[in-house]
């Protein structure tokens, strides 16, 4: 989620708005190639947020049967 928020959106918001300043003759194709692109950023925070959120599924589950198997004796 870092690389995802703090590398990813920053680099492609901050590209976008350079484009946009360096070539406003190109604003309309610009603003379809940053809405594809903002689009499909937000895709992929989705399904790794779906994948994190099954992951941590798992382990509860994971949790949940070895609190059912009792203590761990020493011998």
């Amino acid at each position: 989620m870092f690389w995802l928020l703090s590398v990813a959106a920053p680099l492609f918001m901050s590209s976008l708005y350079a484009l946009v300043s360096w070539l406003p003759a190109n604003g309309a194709t610009l603003g379809i190639i940053g809405g594809v692109g903002g689009s499909l950023l937000g895709i992929v925070g989705a399904i790794f947020g779906m994948t994190m959120s099954a992951e941590r599924m798992k382990i509860a589950q994971v949790r949940v049967r070895l609190e059912r198997s009792g203590p761990a004796t020493q011998h």
